[in-house]
């Protein structure tokens, strides 16, 4: 492959924000506050399945996707992010 700048690999979608290198540290560490406020549970399954699905048709990855969100739907966490969200609260995640 070629080398693209920043600003090209968000055109095209490679990446979804690009930061001057002064605030990289702190523009990390905030997006990795928000990861980690998140069910561990539910981001490793979101990342097995991106990295899984890469290697399947697109029929099969939306097929398979589609089965990996109905079953985190049925998680204690995705009920209990619903809850919040409805409540108007933080979730208390249980990685279940």
């Amino acid at each position: 492959g070629e080398l693209v700048s920043a600003a090209k690999a968000q055109q095209i979608g490679l990446v979804n924000k690009v930061v001057e290198d002064a605030i990289l540290s702190e523009s990390s560490m905030a997006m990795a506050r928000l990861i980690a406020a998140k069910s561990s549970m539910t981001v490793a399954t979101g990342k097995q399945a991106f990295y899984r699905q890469g290697e399947m048709s697109v029929v099969d990855a939306y097929q398979y996707t589609s089965g990996i969100m109905v079953d985190n739907l049925l998680k204690q966490d995705a009920q209990e992010g619903i809850k919040a969200f409805i409540e108007k609260r933080s979730p208390k995640w249980q990685d279940k």
